[in-house]
């Protein structure tokens, strides 16, 4: 079976939405012959896909942090402003 490039692997996966410990089955395989085979391919090709996999988390991370970010300053304003509210009356 030939090598399989990173991007030929990136077809198999959902766009992009694939979960912590979701490996394309393909890669699982080509990995696993290749272990058996002694080669060391499956190594570096399980490590970009970790370093991969590791770089749409941070992603994610960052927009869930600024998502959050923005639901406390939006949360705080609406608690302020009910404050001033209640002190008006």
């Amino acid at each position: 079976m030939p090598s399989m490039t990173l991007a030929a692997s990136r077809t198999g996966h959902r766009a992009g939405r694939a979960q912590a410990g979701d490996v394309d089955p393909d890669l699982r395989s080509l990995a696993a012959e290749q272990a058996e085979t002694g080669t060391l391919n499956w190594l570096a090709t399980v490590g970009l896909l970790y370093q991969e996999q590791q770089l749409r988390n941070q992603r994610l991370a960052h927009r869930l942090t600024r998502l959050f970010a923005t639901l406390a300053v939006v949360t705080t304003g609406q608690s302020l402003l009910w404050i001033v509210a209640i002190g008006v009356r």
